[in-house]
This record gives structure tokens, sequence and C-alpha cells, in this order.
């Protein structure tokens, strides 16, 4: 008797997982000892990964992964590059900063700069203008730490015949637009910073800063009319077309909208003439402000440089607020402003011949606000944590005095209003942009 014959079917599986990674270019990835170049989707059989990446001037990042039969495993694996600090100051301020790392790395900027975090190794870098004589010098940025670079470009001697010129009639030195671009020396050192008047100054904490130096007066309106008139610069209020008013309302109230103001205006809100420029200019955004200063090849000044500044440095007398414990000797507040700001430099300087450190006008800081800073903050040069607050100090001409002492810390939104203005800072090497 015959079988009637049948057919057999078999579905063969693939005794495989998956696995793919992202890595950084430049890098290398190695899975059980082996290097691979394609990343996307490579097949295993199920087994123990050993993966490993690895990048120059970077520590490698190791990962082990149970590969399944039939799965499907994404990640991504990013080495953190070893980095340092470098600080450049250069003269002129606006001469032409090449950077060439020896692993690739190429940074073009123009005027002082301040790298917080730039890849460890040997650089090559070039300085030049026009009218000077470019100068090239190496140097090796090593992991957490600070390297510091000053370059002076001297002027290329140029011979000209002879000619007679008429003489030029001088500006008076007394005109109320001077631009009063002074910078005062402050001495690197350690202090005890904040207090215990307030929760937001507490602790009483050590810090240690570098040399630097900070404008003697709070930029002026004739300071950044300069500025304006050099770059071209439109600020913020006048892209929004309104600037924020206080002083309609009571501290705490809610500002009110002048349609059209500008840095060209007073406190409020009203066009200033020629001879009140040599008030501080206010109306000021943050970013503003740090365009002023990086057009000086300058910056703000951390909260720390400002309070040890204010505090008189090295010189410091103790003081309550900056240079007295009268505030009325040394800053415009609610009590003796007659709500309005006034021309820097009005009243008596402190220990180092900084004026309206107190009163005046609030000045930004580089550094965002938080509260509980002080609980954590680094005890050399601190920059300020992460936040949508930033700091304000000194007080102004519409607040009462309490807010105008050396260690008074101040929360504000980014906006521009009436009663905030700011100063620079740089290194220690003072660079004069000869504008």
């Amino acid at each position: 008797m015959n079988r009637p014959e049948t057919a057999a079917h078999y579905k063969l599986e693939e005794n495989v997982g998956y696995f793919s990674v992202m890595y950084p270019k430049g890098a290398t990835l190695t899975i059980n000892g082996q290097v691979y170049e394609h990343t996307q989707f490579l097949a295993f059989e199920p087994q123990l990964l050993r993966v490993k990446v690895t990048m120059p001037k970077a520590d490698p990042v190791e990962k082990q992964v149970i590969l399944k039969k039939g799965s499907m495993i994404k990640t991504s694996m990013i080495p953190k590059v070893k980095t340092g600090r470098v600080r450049i100051a250069v003269s002129p301020f606006e001469a032409k900063v090449k950077l060439k790392g020896d692993a690739g790395e190429y940074f073009e900027v123009t005027g002082s700069k301040v790298f917080d975090s730039i890849p460890i190794g040997t650089y090559e870098m070039s300085v030049s203008e026009a009218g000077f004589a470019p100068s090239k010098t190496s140097f090796v940025v090593r992991e957490n730490e600070t390297t510091n670079q000053t370059i002076k470009l001297s002027k290329e001697e140029v011979v000209k015949e002879k000619t007679i010129e008429k003489p030029k009639p001088k500006e008076p030195a007394t005109s109320k637009k001077d631009f009063k671009r002074e910078m005062v020396f402050v001495e690197g050192g350690s202090f005890m910073m904040g207090s215990q008047r307030n929760k937001d100054e507490m602790p009483v904490h050590k810090v240690t800063l570098d040399d630097f130096y900070i404008d003697k007066y709070e930029v002026t309106v004739g300071d950044f009319e300069k500025f304006v008139n050099a770059t071209g610069h439109k600020t913020e209020v006048e892209y929004l077309g309104y600037g924020a008013i206080t002083g309609k309302k009571s501290w705490g109230g809610k500002q009110t909208r002048k349609k059209g103001a500008s840095w060209r205006n007073g406190h409020d809100g009203k066009k200033l003439n020629e001879e009140d420029y040599n008030h501080p200019v206010i109306f000021m955004h943050k970013t503003d402000a740090e365009a002023y200063c990086n057009w000086r090849g300058a910056r703000l000044p951390t909260e720390a440089e400002w309070e040890y500044s204010a505090r008189g440095g090295q010189k410091s007398k103790g003081y309550i607020y900056s240079g007295s414990n009268n505030p009325y000797e040394v800053g415009w507040f609610s009590q003796n402003s007659n709500k309005s700001t006034h021309p820097v430099g009005s009243l008596k300087p402190n220990e180092l011949g900084i004026y309206d450190m107190s009163g005046n006008v609030f000045e930004y800081c580089s550094d965002n606000y938080k509260q509980d800073y002080y609980m954590n903050s680094p005890p050399e040069n601190p920059e300020g944590p992460a936040s949508q607050y930033k700091v304000v100090r000194g007080g102004g001409w519409y607040f009462v005095a309490k807010f105008g002492t050396t260690t008074s810390r101040s929360a504000w939104r980014i906006f521009s209003d009436n009663t905030t203005g700011f100063r620079c800072v740089r290194f220690s090497v003072l660079v004069n942009s000869g504008n």
C-alpha cells in the first residue's frame, strides 16, 4: 500500500539581535575588541557586548550591553572632551585673533576673548591688525587650568613725507558728552563675600579673585552713543518699540510701558538733551550691555567682582555702602535723587576711586541669580548658576538705600527699564580702544 507523499515546511529564524550606536565624528568604536566603522544596526548573535568609544583629548566611554535574540538596541556614547580655560587680552582691542589646535581645532575672534571650555592641547595663536606688526605665539591648554595670554601689538613704522598741516581746533575738555571711559585697576585677592543681613546674602564665604580692571563710572548715554555710531547697534527696546517705566507704581507694582523709549531717553522716558548725556545709560537689555562691553574688548563683571570692587578691594574699610556708611554721601536713592538719575561721578567715590556703585542705577552682572547660590559657590572666580533671573547690584534712584549696600543682591528678569544700567570689566591688561 502506497502512502501519499507529505511536504514539510520550515521557517528559519535569524538567531541575531541588532545594535546601533551614535558617537562623535573623529571617535573610534570597538565592540568586544574589534573596531567598527559602520554603526547602524550591527547584527550579532545573542551575547554580552563590551562597547568602547575613544576620542583624542577625552576620557573613553565604556558600556556593556546584553543583546538578546530579535532585540534592537540603540544608544549614544559621547566622550567628554578634557578642557581648560583661556583668557586672551589683545591691544588694539579690534585685533584679529586666530587659534589653531594640534588636533585640528580652529577659532577666530575679534578682540579680547575668554574661552571657558576649550579642548586641551597645544595651540598656535596669531594676532594681526592693519597698521600693526603681527604677532605669533604658542601655548598649552591643560585640563581644568586657566591660561592667560596677553598680546600688545606694536605699530609698524611708516615713513611719510613731511607735510604742513593746519592745527585742528581742540574740543573743550569740559564737554558733558566727553567719553568717560576710564578704568580702575583692582588688585586680586581673597575676601569674605556676603553678609548676615538677608537670606540670599548667606552664608558669608571666602572668595578669591584674579586682578582685573573695572569702569570708574557707570556707562553713560554719551559712551553708548559712540558705540551705536560705530557699530549701528539697535537695542532691544528699539526693536520692541517701547521700554518699561518704573516710577508710576510703587515697588512691586506693575510697570508702565512707554512707547518710543530708548537709551536716548531719561528716567521719565523723555528724550534727553545733549548736556545730559553724562547720565548713566538706561533702558538696557542685558544683551545690549554685553554687546557694548564686547565692543570695548571687555565684559560685564561677575557678581563676585562687582562686590569686591564695591567694597574697595584690598583697600576696603568695611563700609556698608560703597565708600561710606552714609548712603547719601556716595549714592542717589529715592530719598535724595528727586526721582531722577544724576550725572555719573557727582558724589564721593569709594576706596578705589570708583563712583556710583551704590545708587544712581542698578547694574547688570554677568551672573544668573539663585537665592541659595552662596551655599555652593566655588571659592575661586565664581561665575554664577543657571537661572531665568539675572543678578543686578547697587540699587538706584527709585529705590530705598537698603538695596544699595555692597552685599545686597537683586534678581531681574531680562527686560529693559529705566532703573538699570551697567559698567564693564576686563583683565589685568588695560587696552584702550582709541575710540
